[in-house]
């Protein structure tokens, strides 16, 4: 699952977490590996304890969305989000973080 955006430079976006990275390599589903800039890592809201990542591996292609936790060791660990009513809800949170900050919104869709 990704979503459509206009790739461009980010920094983290605001959070009460730090994950101290900017960016994260990824093993695919077809053995690719792939190095991801972290656009930032969120929750659907201050009342959430779930939070997700948003990953943007460049070369045009699409941001990627995962679930996010990381163990009291500092481990990372990143889940696939299941659920279209999830990945829905993350990808509209991810939309109004990029809404409120005219630096990071620029041409952001669902990709169905």
């Amino acid at each position: 699952m990704s979503c459509n955006h206009e790739h461009h430079d980010h920094d983290c976006c605001d959070h009460d977490h730090d994950c101290g990275c900017e960016k994260i390599n990824l093993v695919l589903e077809d053995d690719r590996e792939i190095t991801c800039d972290v656009i930032c890592i969120f929750s659907l809201d201050d009342d959430s304890e779930q939070e997700y990542i948003a990953l943007d591996p460049g070369e045009d292609e699409d941001v990627l969305l995962y679930r996010f936790s990381e163990t009291d060791d500092g481990e990372i660990s990143l889940d696939n989000i299941d659920s279209d009513e999830e990945y829905e809800a993350v990808c509209s949170a991810l939309d109004e973080i990029f809404a409120e900050d005219d630096e990071y919104y620029t041409d952001y869709d669902i990709n169905e």
